[in-house]
This record gives C-alpha cells, structure tokens and sequence, in this order.
C-alpha cells in the first residue's frame, strides 16, 4: 500500500503574481529493496582449492535472504506564478 499526503498553500500579491510553499510525504510499506537482499557471509569451505573441492562445513552461505522493510520519501516544493 503507497500512502501519500501533500499540503500547498498559496499566495495571491496582485492580480497576475501568486507565490506557493508545500510538502509532501509518500509511505511504502513492505518494499523490497536490493541492498538489503545481500548476503554478505560467505562460508570459507565453499572456496575452491588446488586440490579440489572440499566437503561443506557449516551451512551454505552465501544465502537468499528476503527482507521487507518500510520506505518513505519527504520533499517540499515552492513556485512562483506570474500571469500576463
């Protein structure tokens, strides 16, 4: 689910200039991100060798990993209007 909020406010001077300020905030909820998919443990057994492959000691890693997390992003905007 992507939830988003966004608020402006704007300001008439005359009748041709008007000057506005916002913010928005947008939330993600169980977003998959890939940096957070590695994993960075690597089994030393696994590594080949000279004389050929070793027996496997311990588990297998590097391993699938599959996080969630919640992501949210914030700006703010500002913008002028000038009409002729």
């Amino acid at each position: 689910m992507v939830r988003e909020v966004a608020i402006n406010v704007g300001f008439r001077f005359t009748d041709s200039l008007q000057v506005s300020l916002g913010c928005t905030y947008l939330a993600c909820n169980d977003v998959v991100r890939p940096g957070d998919q590695i994993d960075r443990v690597l089994n030393k057994s696994q590594l080949p060798t000279t004389s050929g492959p070793s027996p496997l000691v311990g588990p297998a890693r590097p391993a699938f990993l599959f996080k969630g997390t919640d992501f949210w992003v914030q700006g703010v905007n500002c913008g002028m209007e000038y009409r002729y």
